[in-house]
Parts: structure tokens; sequence; C-alpha cells
């Protein structure tokens, strides 16, 4: 019903904005001034609350650069990023609630590719090539919720890779190549708010 839509979820397509009160707008390199990236559509509604970076399924083989500071959704899905995903790739990106990098050929993470999201609550890293998790993956997110990996390749995963994910509460491992990971330390001590862990479809010993 269209009572139930929140306004949030109306929005206004943009190429480039600058805030009334911003000092910076004549420079390519200002945090207030909103420009869409190239290959890439942009999304906001009425109060700026909400910012969306859609770039999915765009042929993307690195994460587009100048990714507006105040962007609260990044669509990365569907691309081609080849290799390590780039170190701080999304610096600075501090309002991103959530994360799209799913089937994205990601075949590891750098150990500061998620610098600065400190307000990130979903991460999908779902359908991609990833094969091993060395424990630096996931190090500053300590507000994320939910963290999709299902339907990667991985085969390794170290003790201390979701150590600091406090705020976690929905982990997906499930169709991965898994024969030994000790799933039992995932206790209340080390993810105190997990509720959901799916570990079926992995070949354990």
């Amino acid at each position: 019903l269209v009572k139930n839509i929140q306004s949030t979820d109306f929005v206004c397509q943009y190429q480039a904005h600058c805030f009334a009160l911003c000092m910076c707008c004549d420079f390519f390199a200002c945090d207030c001034r909103m420009q869409c990236p190239e290959g890439c559509s942009c999304f906001h509604d009425s109060t700026w609350s909400s910012n969306i970076i859609q770039c999915s399924l765009r042929g993307h083989q690195d994460v587009p650069p100048l990714i507006p500071m105040d962007a609260t959704s990044i669509r990365l899905d569907g691309n081609n990023f080849t290799g390590i995903l780039e170190s701080q790739a999304f610096i600075g990106r501090k309002r991103v609630r959530s994360l799209f990098l799913n089937n994205s050929q990601i075949a590891a993470i750098n150990n500061q590719t998620f610098n600065g999201l400190t307000e990130l609550l979903t991460l999908n890293l779902q359908d991609n090539l990833m094969q091993r998790l060395e424990g630096y993956e996931f190090g500053n997110l300590t507000s994320l919720r939910e963290l999709y990996l299902e339907r990667n390749q991985l085969v390794y995963i170290h003790d201390k890779t979701f150590s600091a994910l406090v705020s976690l509460e929905v982990l997906h491992l499930h169709d991965n190549l898994l024969a030994a990971y000790p799933a039992w330390s995932l206790s209340n001590k080390l993810l105190p708010s997990l509720n959901t862990l799916t570990l079926s479809g992995n070949p354990w010993s």
C-alpha cells in the first residue's frame, strides 16, 4: 500500500549537486559536492538522508573513484572486479549503511578495503571467487549486522576473521568449500548478537 511507503523511498535522480552552504563547490574534490561517478546512476530523497549510488552490472573493473562522501547505499554487484579488491576503496564514506559487492568476480579482500565504513550495516559478498579469509578483512566493521559470504569458494577462514564484528546478527557461509572450520567457535562470547548462521552445502569432514 502507498500509505506504508516511507518518505525515504521516494527518490530523484541527480548527476551533480552542491549544497547551498558548501564553500568548495568549484573544486572537484569537495566533500559537500555530490558528483555521480562515471558509469553510475545516483538517487537521493528529499532530505538527502538517503543517497543511493547505483553502479550494478556496468562492467566496472575497479571501484569507481570519487563516490560521494554522503552515500548511504552503494551497489556494485554484477561487475568484473579482478583479483584483490583495492585498498582504501571506500575511505571517508562513513554514512554508508549497505554495500553490494556480490557476483563481481572478487577473489580476495585487502586488509584496508573497508576502512572508513564505520556505520555499515549490511555487506553483500556472496557469489564471488574468494577462497581464503586471513583474519584482517573485516577489522573495522563494528556496526555490521549482516554479512553474506555464501556461494564463494572458501576453504579457509582464520579464527580471528569475525572477531571485530560485535554487532553481527546474520552470517551466511553456506555453499562454500569448508571442510574443517570450527563453527562452534562463533559462540556468544565472540559474536554476542549472532542469531542466524548458515553452514549447509559445505563438504564437512
